[in-house]
């Protein structure tokens, strides 16, 4: 965000749930077009929020970015909890 939305704000937002952790990062920056941006990351060698979204993908997450030029952006990334799983405590003999 500081390298490219030259915001003066930026807000950070983390929420626990039983099941999920929420991210939430939105700055008051010059914003973009998410779907042109998309659209050509990739052939431009541009793959910072490719790569974000690919990575959460592989933790059973999803991502969402909301901007336009000249509102800001928001980054919103859900991930679910694991289970955890406790082992039987060993036994004493």
């Amino acid at each position: 965000m500081v390298r490219h939305s030259r915001a003066k704000h930026v807000w950070i937002k983390l929420n626990r749930t039983d099941r999920s952790l929420e991210l939430v990062v939105r700055d008051d920056g010059v914003g973009f077009n998410v779907t042109q941006s998309l659209d050509g990351a990739a052939s431009r060698g541009h793959l910072g929020l490719l790569g974000m979204k690919e990575r959460v993908q592989i933790l059973g997450g999803n991502l969402e970015v909301e901007s336009a030029p000249g509102h800001g952006t928001s980054i919103r990334i859900s991930l679910p909890r694991a289970e955890l799983t406790r082992e039987p405590a060993a036994s004493k003999a």
